[in-house]
């Protein structure tokens, strides 16, 4: 039986760690110092997407590799679990929080009682108010770089109708400019227009809003999503309704592998703007260790690219980010 490539990745990662955990829970070595061992710890709020996976197990090895311990969660969208989850590590005392937050004000009040415990906390994706750092990609960036793709595709197509699908988070409102750029170029274009908005963070929620909308539009040629998972999803509603390929145009968000895998094929999927996932997971224990030894108000932000089929040394690159 052939197992794909992503598959086996997503396994790997997954048991790294679990087996980081069970190490983790058994103490580690001291710092480098010679001091007590210092401990980071990691919670995203969509801890089983595939980018979160792979930025944990990169922010894992690169906190070890500077002599700390590291503990993550799996809330998997539940914000009660990681609003527990933190609760509990200050409870630990442990020395940083990075933490990724559906909505920030569930987390604020954590916030002021780690900070008041002497625990660094340092914010992943969106900045918050007197935190000690943050790690950020643009999300403006990165719906620019759709919009910029999509409108250039829509000028290809001949003058027809183009009629368009955004996969939103509704409730993700500091991401929102990754489909509201996007839908705003393809609004401005002569012969676009956005029939159908929905939130959608998975792969069977995209394939199953998309199916919906093409029932009501099955002229529907364009999917912008917020992220590479539901785009995916998308991208199997397409093909099973049969669409041809070259009159369709389907993005996605973050550089997922899958999505990257995609693209090297001239298929449905055309875009998505990448994260280099390594980079993005070393720079959640680089910014800890900064913070932790005296820098303040420290921020690290990467910038999305553009990986589409016209760019195969691009899509290889973003590919061994995830080996």
């Amino acid at each position: 039986m052939h197992v794909p490539r992503y598959f086996t990745r997503a396994v790997t990662l997954v048991a790294a760690l679990l087996v980081s955990t069970a190490l983790a829970a058994c103490g580690g070595a001291e710092a480098s110092g010679g001091g007590e061992q210092k401990t980071i710890a990691f919670s995203h709020a969509a801890s089983e997407a595939p980018i979160a996976v792979a930025v944990t197990a990169a922010a894992k090895a690169r906190a070890e590799e500077l002599g700390y311990r590291f503990l993550s969660d799996d809330p998997r969208g539940d914000t009660a679990v990681q609003v527990k989850d933190i609760e509990n590590w200050i409870t630990q005392g442990v020395d940083a929080i990075v933490v990724f937050p559906f909505d920030p004000s569930t987390v604020a009040g954590l916030q002021k009682r780690a900070q008041d415990a002497g625990i660094k906390w340092i914010t992943y994706s969106a900045q918050m108010p007197d935190a000690d750092g943050a790690v950020l990609f643009s999300h403006e960036a990165s719906g620019e770089v759709i919009a910029e793709s999509v409108t250039q595709w829509i000028s290809t197509q001949g003058g027809r109708p183009v009629k368009a699908l955004l996969l939103t988070a509704s409730a993700l409102t500091s991401v929102a400019p990754r489909w509201e750029l996007p839908g705003e170029a393809i609004e401005a274009a002569p012969n676009g227009s956005v029939v159908a908005e929905q939130d959608a963070l998975d792969e069977a929620t995209g394939l199953r809003v998309t199916e919906d909308v093409l029932q009501a539009h099955p002229d529907l040629r364009v999917v912008i999503s917020m992220n590479d998972d539901s785009a995916l999803g998308a991208l199997k509603a397409f093909q099973n309704a049969g669409i041809p390929a070259a009159e369709s145009y389907i993005a996605g968000q973050d550089g997922n592998v899958r999505a990257l895998e995609e693209l090297q094929t001239d298929g449905h999927y055309k875009a998505t703007a990448a994260l280099r996932v390594q980079t993005l997971g070393q720079d959640i224990a680089n910014i800890a260790d900064r913070v932790l030894n005296g820098e303040s108000d420290v921020v690290i932000e990467q910038t999305p690219v553009l990986a589409s089929f016209e760019d195969q040394a691009l899509v290889a690159e973003l590919l061994d980010e995830w080996n």
